[in-house]
């Protein structure tokens, strides 16, 4: 009750007591109860070392699979990447079928990019998109694409993959920033009214976006460059 109610110091405290009897028929929920209480308050050493012993004292158990990838979790928010990636991996290769391991997939190209290994990241992400193309996280995915490209300069590839999420994911909360992207990648190979047209459309789709004050911007700059001083 307490961890429903978010009182999460608490709650691990009582799993403890649980926990500390030894033949306690409910000895395993109240490891992983102990070690999911310290993830949800953010210490995710103590939450690491808790989904440890969860593995350790229960190979088998049920939460194997969900203390791997937690474990993976806490690892990444510690900024521990060499560690967070070796965990994912091991989720995405002992549990290729299980539902919910796209987000360990996600999260080892996530990794990947942390530790400055943005092919290997490109390949996770790719994977994910073509193996579980139905995931929530597919378009998070493919603007991960597109992204890694722009960071790489490579503009004109970046565009053809920031399109495929506004074309394949037309309702993703990710599409005002791709829109935003192809403008921007648009501008850096000097293509300006292409730029301008992608500002544009961001601002026509998404009136509200939290891009359209950069959109319109984009549009001055755009105009300027296409000596259209007096319209900017």
């Amino acid at each position: 009750a307490l961890y429903h109610l978010g009182e999460y110091k608490g709650a691990a405290a009582v799993y403890q007591v649980v926990a500390d009897l030894t033949a306690h028929e409910r000895k395993e929920e109240a490891l992983y109860g102990i070690a999911w209480s310290y993830y949800k308050l953010n210490d995710f050493v103590k939450a690491r070392d808790g989904f440890e012993r969860v593995l350790s004292v229960y190979p088998n158990g049920k939460f194997v699979f969900d203390a791997r990838v937690r474990l993976g979790d806490c690892y990444f928010f510690s900024k521990d990447y060499k560690k967070a990636a070796a965990a994912y991996r091991l989720v995405t290769r002992q549990f290729a079928q299980r539902e919910g391991v796209d987000y360990a997939v996600y999260q080892l190209g996530q990794t990947y990019i942390r530790d400055g290994d943005a092919s290997s990241a490109s390949q996770q992400f790719t994977t994910l998109i073509q193996s579980y193309p139905k995931s929530a996280l597919a378009d998070d995915a493919q603007y991960a694409l597109g992204w890694i490209l722009f960071q790489r300069k490579e503009y004109a590839d970046a565009i053809k993959e920031f399109q495929k999420v506004v074309v394949k994911f037309p309702t993703s909360e990710l599409v005002p920033r791709a829109l935003y992207s192809i403008g921007d990648s648009h501008y850096n190979l000097q293509q300006y009214a292409d730029a301008e047209r992608s500002y544009r459309q961001l601002l026509d789709r998404f009136p509200k976006s939290s891009y359209v004050a950069d959109a319109l911007s984009g549009i001055q700059y755009c105009l300027i460059a296409q000596g259209k001083q007096q319209e900017a």
